[in-house]
């Protein structure tokens, strides 16, 4: 193989793990952050708050695993790395969903 195409493999490998962590753990730092701290103070928002912190959370460590674990460690075992992925992607999907339960009766609001 070309040792160019080798090299431009290599950066678009690291380029995309650089990315994958970044986007990882903005999401999950955003998430500790709502969770953690009162960061708007609107009455109501203690649920929805709490519950988007989580929903943030999960939707980091879902995309570090898909994006970042996955390509680092493709021979791990199929079935921990989809259950896994399975769990925080269901996390992830009842958070939006509750979130949005949320919003439509009304947390968050005056």
């Amino acid at each position: 193989m070309n040792s160019t195409l080798m090299i431009v493999r290599r950066l678009n490998f690291l380029a995309l793990l650089a990315l994958g962590s970044t986007w990882a753990g903005a999401l999950t730092i955003i998430g500790a952050l709502l969770l953690t701290r009162d960061l708007i103070n609107w009455p109501g928002l203690d649920s929805l708050g709490r519950t988007i912190g989580v929903t943030f959370i999960a939707a980091g460590q879902f995309v570090f695993l898909v994006v970042v674990a996955d390509r680092m460690f493709p021979r791990a075992n199929p079935r921990v790395t989809m259950t896994c992925e399975a769990g925080l992607g269901l996390a992830l999907l009842l958070g939006v969903g509750v979130c949005s339960v949320l919003l439509i009766a009304g947390a968050g609001g005056t």
